[in-house]
């Protein structure tokens, strides 16, 4: 009995700190973003730009998106663009040898040579995105894929970084302020 009591204790230590080692994993990748970003978009986007979106640009939101090691979640955003496309949630390996799992999102226009149909769930192809340190150029291994509208915006981190230009939210992602 107090064998099965210490492997008890053991099992909940392990697992207390791999939650914090996941959850200290998904604060380091968050600060891998860039804050300043551009709203600059591939060409092939930019005619994709929706006139009369969900969440009219210039507008504010709520965001439900659990980006940025959950920095999103939660926070008012302001609407600066949107675009009606394919986005994907990847996994990489980054340029400086860090691991990047469900990454959320990369745009169709922003892979090189992705055809006009979505890309398969499995498909290993590089990316010209460049919202982080590291990914630009990198292979995206597709882990999942949605048509959506998918919006820049700008907002302030819950824990208090300005952010301009933040590429993507899906419009699923986002709540009208009430």
């Amino acid at each position: 009995m107090r064998k099965h009591i210490h492997l008890n204790f053991l099992y909940l230590i392990f697992l207390v700190v791999g939650c914090a080692n996941n959850e200290e994993h998904a604060h380091e990748m968050a600060h891998k973003h860039n804050f300043n970003g551009s709203a600059e978009v591939p060409e092939a986007l930019a005619i994709k730009a929706v006139e009369n979106p969900k969440y009219p640009i210039g507008s504010k939101a709520i965001s439900k998106a659990n980006h940025m090691g959950g920095m999103m979640d939660g926070v008012e955003v302001t609407i600066v663009a949107a675009y009606k496309t394919t986005a994907y949630e990847t996994s990489s390996v980054m340029s400086d040898g860090t691991e990047m799992e469900k990454h959320r999102w990369i745009v169709h226009e922003e892979f090189v040579n992705p055809g006009n149909k979505p890309i398969a769930t499995g498909t290993e192809i590089k990316t010209v995105a460049d919202h982080m340190e590291g990914m630009k150029d990198s292979i995206q291994t597709i882990d999942s894929s949605v048509e959506t509208t998918v919006y820049i915006v700008d907002f302030v981190t819950s824990d208090g970084h300005e952010v301009k230009n933040h590429k993507w939210v899906a419009e699923e992602e986002l709540e009208p302020i009430t």
